[in-house]
C-alpha cells in the first residue's frame, strides 16, 4: 500500500491506519512516489497484535496537537517501522505524543525515523521489548519517556536536539531498560537538553551506556534511583553538572565515564551512589562534589581526577560524614607513609595516586591523575595508625596524593574523603666539597623541604 493520503477528524479517536494481527502487510515505501501521508487523525498509524515480515516506511504522520498520536502500538510484536535507508523512515510531526508503545513489543523495530515537536517524541509505558534505533528526536519536551516494567526495550544509536528546558530522556521505574550500548553508533547523542538523561525510582538491571551528552545544563539526572549502571557514557560541557545526585540510592554505580570540561563533574546531593575508574577532567570548578548532611555512602574509587579548577574532590556541608582524608609524613618514588585517624577498630582502604607535575598549579591542588595501588589500614586504640607502603611506577616530579574511604564491617565500602594534600618528589643535587650528591625531597605545602635519603650530608653543603 503506497502514495496514498489518508485524512481524519479530531472529533474522535480515529486512526488513519489501523493493522491489527497484520502480519506480511508492507506500507509504504523508500523510493520516491511509495510513501503514504497520514493527516487529522488523532491517532496516525495504530497497531496491535502479530506483524511477521509486516513494514511501515516512508510515510508522513501530520497530527492534530493536543491528544494525538502519531504511531500508537498496543501489545504490537515483530513490526518494522522505517529501517536503515535514507528515505525509510517515519516523519511525525504536529502530535502530542510521536510515538506511543505500550505492553508486549517484542522483536519491533522503529528506525530510522523523525520525531518533531511535542510533549514526547516517544512514550513508552511499561513497554517490553522494543527497539528504538537512529531515529531523530527535535523539539520534544521529553524526546523519549519511558515508566514502568521494560525488560528487552533498547534505546540506542538516537539523535536528540532539544532546548535548554527540554529533557533527552525521561525514565522512571524503568526496570531492565537499555540506554545506549557498547560499539561506534551504539550510543545515543543529546545536545543543548535541560536535562540529558534524568532517572527516578527503581532501575533494577538498567543500564545506560556509550551515551554522549554535551551542552546540557545537566547531562545526567539522578535522584531516588535503585539498581542501575551507568557505564562508558561522555558528559561534556555540562554548565551545571555532568551528573546530578539527590535523595536516597543504593546499587547505583557510575563507572568507565569521561567527564570533560564540565561546570562540575558530579554534583551529589544524595546517597549511595559508587563512583569507580571515571576520568573526570577539566572541570571549571570542582571534580566531585558531596554536598550535606544527608549526601553520605558516597564511595570514590579508582578514578582518574585531574586538572579540575578546584578541588579533585570537594566535600563540603557534612558531605559524606566528612571523613577525613590521611596525611603524607614522607614519600619518596618507592615509599609513602602517613597517619590516618579515626575510632578504634576502623578499617580504611587508601588508595594511592600520582599526578604529572604541569598540572598540579599547587598542593591543595594535587588530585589523583593515576590510580597506583590500595592497602587497607585498622585504627589503633589511639584512634591514629602510622602507615609505610612501599610504591613504584613514581618517577621524579610526580604528585602522591591519598584518599581514604570507610568499610563497613571492615568490608563493605562507604564514605570517601577528599585527596589528601599532594607532596611532590623532587631530585634536588647539593654540592658537598667537590663531590655531588643526589638526593629525593618531600615538598609539602607550608612544610618547606626534608631529607628523605641520608641520614646527613657529608662534609659541608652549600
Amino acid at each position: 500500500m503506497a502514495n496514498n493520503t489518508f485524512a481524519g477528524g479530531n472529533s474522535t479517536p480515529i486512526a488513519g491506519i489501523y493493522l491489527s494481527d497484520a502480519g506480511g502487510i508492507s506500507l509504504g515505501g523508500s523510493t520516491s512516489g511509495e510513501g503514504n501521508r497520514v493527516s487529522g487523525a488523532s491517532r496516525g498509524v495504530f497497531a496491535t497484535g502479530e506483524f511477521a515480515n509486516a513494514t511501515i516506511r516512508g510515510t508522513a504522520i501530520e497530527g492534530t496537537g493536543a491528544g494525538s498520536y502519531g504511531v500508537y502500538l498496543s501489545g504490537a510484536t515483530n513490526l518494522a517501522i522505517g529501517g536503515g535507508g535514507l528515505a525509510d523512515g517515519v516523519n511525525v510531526t504536529g502530535t502530542q505524543y510521536g510515538l506511543y508503545g505500550a505492553g508486549v513489543l517484542s522483536g519491533t523495530q522503529v528506525e530510522g525515523s523523525r520525531f518533531n515537536g511535542g510533549l514526547t517524541g516517544a512514550s513508552l509505558v511499561n513497554a517490553q521489548g522494543l527497539t528504538l534505533r537512529a531515529n531523530t528526536y527535535e523539539s520534544n519536551t521529553y524526546g523519549v519517556f519511558a515508566s514502568g516494567t521494560s525488560d528487552g526495550t533498547t534505546i540506542q544509536g538516537n539523535e536528540f536536539n532539544s532546548n535548554s528546558s527540554a529533557v533527552g530522556v525521561y525514565l522512571s521505574n524503568a526496570s531492565n531498560i537499555t540506554v545506549g550500548v557498547a560499539g561506534l553508533t551504539g550510543g545515543n547523542l543529546i545536545e543543548k537538553a535541560g536535562t540529558g538523561i534524568s532517572v527516578f525510582g527503581s532501575m533494577a538491571g538498567a543500564t545506560l551506556q556509550n551515551n554522549n551528552i554535551r551542552n546540557a545544563a545537566t547531562g545526567i539526572s539522578l535522584s531516588g534511583v535503585s539498581g542501575l549502571t551507568v557505564d562508558s557514557n561522555t558528559l561534556y560541557l555540562a554548565s551545571v553538572a555532568g551528573l546530578s545526585v539527590s535523595g536516597t540510592n543504593s546499587g547505583v554505580t557510575i563507572s568507565g565515564n569521561s567527564f570533560e570540561f564540565n561546570t562540575v563533574a558530579i554534583n551529589s546531593k544524595g546517597s549511595g551512589i559508587m563512583i569507580d575508574g571515571n576520568t573526570i577532567a577539566g572541570s571549571i570548578v570542582n571534580g566531585i562534589v558531596v554536598d550535606g548532611a544527608t549526601a553520605t555512602g558516597n564511595t570514590i574509587l579508582n578514578n582518574s581526577i585531574f586538572n579540575n579548577g578546584g578541588q579533585g574532590i570537594s566535600l563540603q556541608n557534612g558531605g559524606n560524614d566528612g571523613q577525613v582524608a590521611p596525611t603524607i609524613s614522607s614519600a619518596t618514588s618507592t615509599n609513602v607513609s602517613g597517619t590516618m585517624t579515626g575510632t578504634n577498630g576502623d578499617v580504611f582502604t587508601i588508595q594511592v595516586f600520582k599526578t604529572t607535575a604541569s598540572l598540579v598549579p599547587s598542593a591543595d591542588r594535587a588530585q589523583g591523575q593515576t590510580f597506583v595501588k590500595e592497602f587497607n589500614v585498622t585504627i589503633g586504640v589511639g584512634g591514629s595508625e602510622v602507615f609505610s607502603e612501599a610504591l613504584s611506577g613514581i618517577t621524579v616530579g610526580d604528585w602522591i596524593t591519598l584518599t581514604a574511604t570507610k568499610l563497613d564491617g571492615g568490608t563493605t565500602p562507604t564514605n570517601t574523603s577528599a585527596f589528601s594534600l599532594g607532596a611532590q618528589i623532587r631530585l634536588n643535587t647539593l654540592i658537598c666539597g667537590s663531590t655531588r650528591q643526589a638526593y629525593r625531597w618531600l615538598v609539602l605545602a607550608g612544610a618547606g623541604c626534608k631529607l628523605q635519603r641520608g641520614a646527613a650530608a657529608p662534609g659541608r653543603c652549600r
